[in-house]
């Protein structure tokens, strides 16, 4: 099995998607800072750095508006062939449409502001810097909204800390009897945040940053003994499970039910 092959770029652009929106909010922010400077020191340097500004702003949009699409598709979140994001939770949903909405808009708002900038007529640069600042307004807007989906309000770190607490105190009260059913330990333990199918695609293992466990790059790179060390003792939002899983228990589920998730291609 070669690298090529566990290398997919449609799913690479659509996960890289938190990434690719900080080029045009952070360009869409300047845009009407270099207006304000081109009318306050009327040099057309300034101009010309909104308008570079601009294209930036515009074409991190596009690949960001086109990551987010990607990545909503990898995720079930559309519908096949529609456009519209959608959910089965009517929270998720609601943030969904609104980051959307916003995403657009600010996309349309940036060609706008484009299109202002190189007229030559010098009342355009005074529109060109309402549109900027509406066009910043929107995308920080939607930066936002996609924030409160990847970061809510109920995942915040004192709560994740007691969700970790109360799951120890439960599994330290009694000690664990032998167990057979692995697919069994997994749907009770960790379907939560990890999926039934090991792909966290469910908006609680959005909240709670479930790993993918069908990502062949994910399996490729690690052991099984490092699976069952982060089982056993935990790491960052994984909760430890020593106490309430056996280290064979451990490598049992890392083999019977983790290992056989990974969507690697079969050579």
């Amino acid at each position: 099995m070669t690298a090529a092959l566990l290398f997919d770029p449609l799913t690479w652009l659509g996960r890289e998607h938190p990434a690719m929106v900080h080029l045009p909010i952070a360009a869409a922010l300047l845009v009407p800072v270099a207006l304000l400077l081109s009318l306050w020191r009327r040099e057309e340097g300034w101009l010309r750095t909104a308008r570079f500004l601009a294209w930036a702003g515009l074409i991190g949009s596009g690949a960001a508006l086109l990551s987010g699409l990607f990545w909503a598709r990898q995720l079930d979140l559309l519908a096949p062939g529609g456009w519209l994001a959608q959910a089965k939770d009517g929270h998720l949903q609601s943030l969904l449409r609104t980051h959307q909405f916003l995403a657009l808009g600010g996309f349309a708002l940036g060609l706008l502001t484009l299109a202002v900038l190189h007229r030559k007529a010098e009342r355009g640069v005074a529109t060109a810097l309402l549109l900027s600042l509406a066009w910043a307004g929107a995308w920080g807007a939607a930066g936002h909204w996609g924030g409160r989906m990847v970061f809510p309000e109920v995942a915040s770190s004192a709560d994740m800390k007691a969700v970790h607490q109360e799951m120890q105190a439960q599994m330290q009260q009694a000690p664990a009897p032998p167990r057979k059913d692995f697919h069994g330990v997994y749907l009770e333990m960790c379907a939560s945040c990890h999926g039934q199918d090991g792909s966290a695609r469910s908006p609680s293992g959005h909240k709670m940053h479930g790993q993918d466990f069908t990502d062949p790059k994910w399996q490729a790179a690690r052991t099984d003994d490092q699976i069952v060390k982060v089982i056993l003792d935990g790491k960052g939002h994984m909760p430890a499970f020593r106490g309430a899983l056996s280290e064979a228990d451990a490598l049992a589920l890392v083999q019977q039910v983790l290992r056989p998730m990974n969507k690697a291609p079969h050579s």
